[in-house]
């Protein structure tokens, strides 16, 4: 049996690199805006308007969510980083990522439900705050992206090196 190697070829090695942090940070915001509406703080009108109460809760979650599970998955693959300074760190760069990406999707999701609320309540008159969070929930769907392709690349480059 072959073994693999414990570091990725350095042709992929780019996004292994820290965490940006501009994505931390509004991953970080997003968690403390939308925490209070899991404990009974009034959802926005137009998301109330468009999904109902208990639609909007279980919004406020994904967005909560996955703003917490970005978080975890960034903060795992800077283990994975430390992991290699210190060997007895031994988190998996790879799972780290595609956990990362589980939780930018769901931001992504939650993010394209308030724009289309706000759009669908407001018209263009709310094209200001639909616009910010669509940035958003747009850079939430591009990154996940980006690290869905780091992902394949890297364990078919690992495969290749069997």
């Amino acid at each position: 049996m072959a073994r693999v190697t414990a570091s990725p070829p350095p042709a992929i090695l780019p996004l292994d690199s820290a965490r940006h942090p501009f994505e931390l940070f509004v991953l970080v915001w997003g968690l403390v805006v939308t925490l209070p509406l899991l404990v009974g703080a009034p959802a926005p009108g137009s998301t109330t308007a468009l999904l109902g109460p208990g639609l909007a809760r279980v919004w406020a979650f994904i967005l909560a969510g996955g703003c917490l599970v970005a978080l975890v998955g960034a903060w795992w693959t800077w283990w994975a980083w430390l992991g290699r300074r210190f060997p007895r760190v031994r988190p998996s760069l790879i799972t780290g990522l595609l956990v990362e990406m589980v939780g930018l999707v769901a931001v992504g999701v939650g993010a394209s439900i308030y724009v289309y609320g706000v759009l669908d309540q407001a018209g263009l008159a709310a094209s200001v705050p639909a616009g910010i969070v669509g940035g958003f929930g747009l850079a939430c769907w591009w990154r996940s992206g980006q690290i869905y392709r780091w992902v394949v690349a890297t364990i078919s480059a690992l495969e290749s090196h069997r």
